[in-house]
């Protein structure tokens, strides 16, 4: 008696679609990855960038590019690992600001990109501590912060500007500092306000050929 042999044509093709539906699973699971180049305000306020793994997973030889204008794409830096999470502070010194489009790569992977402004990076920062509760007819003292950022020393100038008529003491006031790269200085104010309200007194701050205004809104009760 002659046995029919059963057609294995069904199980072949259930075999076949298993693999591929992991292969696929596999590769959205392990390949699609998520880079992000993100921004913030760091303590003196400068805007900085940095490049982010987004996902649960940890990323290998990522490497970060820029480009201006038209121009052909340079190496800003190579990170062998990314943890989960994990950032890293991009470096854009010796880059003239302007717009920039950075780039980032990953080995078998979509490219990431986002263009960007670099600002340019003042010489020096200027930090005011809070002057608390002010009341009218009584002295308080403004004190504010001023770092070098170079590497040589700089001599700088702060010039005080307030509303005429609104404090005792006149006129403006002028403060110069000779700061040694990299450290700081702390220059103080005192004013003795006349009248309630508020008021803005504005510090330009001069240093390296480089002028910044910085406000400090005040409110006097």
């Amino acid at each position: 008696m002659l046995h029919r042999k059963k057609s294995t044509t069904p199980l072949m093709i259930l075999i076949i679609v298993y693999f591929v539906f992991m292969a696929i699973f596999a590769y959205i699971l392990l390949f699609s990855a998520e880079i992000r180049i993100i921004d913030e305000k760091d303590a003196s306020g400068a805007r900085v960038f940095y490049i982010e793994n987004s996902t649960d997973l940890q990323l290998e030889d990522v490497t970060v590019k820029y480009r201006t204008g038209n121009g052909e794409a340079k190496d800003l830096g190579r990170f062998s690992t990314l943890q989960p999470k994990e950032r890293k502070l991009l470096n854009f010194e010796g880059i003239a600001p302007g717009e920039v489009t950075i780039i980032a790569e990953l080995p078998l992977q979509k490219t990431f990109q986002r263009t960007v402004v670099i600002e340019r990076k003042p010489p020096f920062t200027f930090r005011m501590n809070p002057a608390g509760k002010l009341e009218a007819g009584k002295e308080f003292t403004l004190a504010a912060e001023i770092c070098n950022a170079t590497e040589s020393e700089m001599n700088m100038m702060v010039q005080e500007t307030h509303q005429y008529g609104f404090f005792r003491e006149e006129p403006n006031m002028d403060d110069n500092e000779a700061i040694s790269a990299g450290n700081c200085a702390t220059v103080r104010y005192s004013l003795t306000p006349l009248q309630k309200g508020e008021t803005t007194i504005y510090f330009n701050v001069t240093g390296a050929n480089t002028t910044e205004q910085y406000a400090e809104p005040l409110k006097v009760e």
